[in-house]
């Protein structure tokens, strides 16, 4: 309806929320691909290009060209040797230009207790036609001392304006926006990439891929590092609990296999993998961690007191088995709501819930089941791999 309405707007509808993490972000849309080049007509001509070629992808919807031609400007360009016939320098004649649409101020004249500006300039008919403009008068200096109209010393011309100038790096661009809709944002992105790689641009021009999945590409290269970073962090603390380097290994085998639990928690809700989602595995580092801790730690203190390494492993499994249980349906359950989406902002920390709850829901059936045999096949008999 609104469309009909206003034929020759773009319309949109955004959530509020994603919005303003757009502008906190600096991220224009979910999808951008950037323009670069030198004259803005070839720009924009590549812009129509890539929007004809993957407007009709699934799931892209809202596309807009921006650098689109604006309001027409009045150009005036002013021919120096001209204006040195006058006496005058370019900045000269375009100060008298403005001092004739804008005016400046001669005189003050006192209004009771203050005084008022006295403003001169032409008349409203002449400011406000734009043919007329040519017959501004220009004063040459005092020793030529003539009169000329605009049109003698300029080149006056109306030519189509522009709304915004954008530059990325000192290069100027113009970017091809939508959303995504319907889809998740990676199955879009090869799309595109596939339409992208059918178009060649003439030299000294290139177009990348920005938005949302730039931001996602950049936020996913340092998350990884920190998880990295966390995951040597923490195996260093193990080190020095257990006074051991096998011991830790056996611990950390139930982080990969807990990813199972991720991928399938996700792909059951059909949530996308995201910063959130990947923020989600971080936190189950050490949540996985903790489980192992609690088994491998009284495993050990069974070993101290005399028993074999099999005798230890079943004993400490039947014992550590119902606090494991507790504290992960503890965690589970005070995360349901989120995953859920109840409360406001849900919908931003849902995947890092949904990542956490099917990963710690795989892993400690692994803790349980799968890590005893590690340690055992690690440590074997009488030999607990202590430092």
């Amino acid at each position: 309806r609104a469309q009909a309405l206003l034929p020759n707007a773009d319309i949109d509808f955004h959530q509020i929320l994603q919005d303003e993490l757009n502008d906190l972000s600096g991220v224009e849309s979910t999808i951008s691909i950037k323009i670069f080049g030198d004259e803005l007509t070839v720009l924009r001509q590549i812009g129509e290009q890539i929007n004809d070629a993957i407007e009709k992808i699934p799931g892209l919807v809202d596309l807009i060209v921006s650098g689109a031609a604006g309001a027409p400007q009045l150009s005036i360009k002013v021919d120096p040797a001209e204006a040195g016939r006058l006496g005058l320098t370019t900045q000269d004649v375009l100060a008298q230009v403005q001092d004739a649409l804008q005016g400046s101020i001669a005189t003050q004249v006192r209004v009771n207790d203050r005084l008022v500006d006295v403003r001169v300039r032409l008349n409203d008919a002449l400011r406000t036609n734009p043919s007329k403009l040519s017959q501004i008068p220009i004063v040459a200096t005092a020793g030529v001392g003539s009169i000329l109209p605009l049109k003698a010393v300029a080149d006056i011309s109306m030519l189509p304006g522009e709304g915004a100038i954008t530059r990325e790096n000192q290069r100027r661009y113009i970017a091809v926006n939508g959303n995504v809709e319907g889809r998740d944002l990676g199955s879009v992105i090869k799309d595109i990439q596939a339409k992208l790689a059918g178009i060649a641009p003439p030299a000294g021009y290139t177009f990348i891929l920005g938005g949302t999945y730039a931001s996602q590409q950049q936020a996913f290269a340092q998350l990884l590092l920190i998880m990295a970073l966390g995951i040597v962090l923490v195996y260093f603390v193990l080190v020095v609990q257990f006074r051991s380097w096998v011991q830790p290994v056996t611990i950390f085998t139930a982080i990969p296999l807990s990813l199972f639990g991720v991928v399938l928690g996700l792909w059951l809700t059909k949530t996308t993998m995201n910063v959130s989602s990947f923020m989600g595995i971080i936190l189950l580092v050490g949540l996985v961690v903790k489980n192992g801790i609690i088994l491998i730690d009284f495993t050990n203190r069974l070993i101290d007191r005399g028993l074999s390494v099999d005798e230890a492993l079943i004993q400490a499994g039947s014992i550590r088995m119902r606090p494991i249980i507790m504290t992960t349906l503890c965690t589970i359950l005070g995360l349901l709501p989120l995953a859920l989406g109840f409360g406001a902002g849900a919908e931003l920390q849902k995947p890092l819930a949904i990542a956490v709850i099917g990963g710690l829901s795989l892993s400690t059936i692994f803790t349980l089941v799968f890590m005893p045999v590690v340690f055992r096949a690690l440590t074997g008999k009488g030999d607990i791999g202590t430092t």
